[in-house]
């Protein structure tokens, strides 16, 4: 983990090269907790791009996509830890100028449902079950499309924000 956090930092390294001449003395970047994001979390509780950088990192926990290519857009931010695709095609669709260096994790191939009930198998099984998760985020649009395919709908479970 932590060799492929120095990498991901390295790569930034290089992307802000450019950024660099315009001499700035802080670094602003995205901090986002859920769901798990543990590079993000790690960076955070240990410091590695204020020490790779030389300059103080201040995070913002924005979970907004658009929000987040926003503040991108208006140099508030540098960079954008937990992003996802259809936010940052949205925004280099509008023009913004966004530079991918990194990816940590890929939907929907790196989402899965966690249950203890041995007999959850299928969408059909999680009718009136209490399911948790972010609300609002790419993780919630599968657990979605993952109930219709056994014709449910999130209705149809005890849907926990968390």
């Amino acid at each position: 983990m932590r060799k492929f956090f120095k990498i991901l930092c390295a790569a930034s390294l290089l992307c802000l090269v450019a950024n660099a001449s315009e001499g700035l003395d802080k670094i602003g970047m995205t901090y986002v907790k859920s769901p798990l994001n543990v590079p993000s979390i790690v960076d955070k509780f240990k410091g590695f791009y204020a020490k790779s950088f030389g300059v103080p990192v201040e995070y913002s926990e924005i979970t907004s996509g658009a929000k987040q290519t926003q503040a991108l857009a208006s140099n508030s931010l540098q960079f954008l830890n937990c992003v996802g695709g259809t936010s940052v095609i949205l925004a280099a669709a509008n023009k913004a100028d966004i530079k991918i260096i990194s990816a940590y994790s890929r939907a929907p191939e790196a989402f899965v449902i966690f249950s203890k009930d041995q007999n959850i198998k299928s969408p059909k099984d999680l009718k009136g079950k209490k399911v948790a998760g972010p609300k609002g985020t790419i993780l919630n649009e599968l657990l979605v499309r993952y109930l219709a395919l056994g014709g449910l709908s999130i209705n149809d479970v005890e849907f926990i924000s968390m």
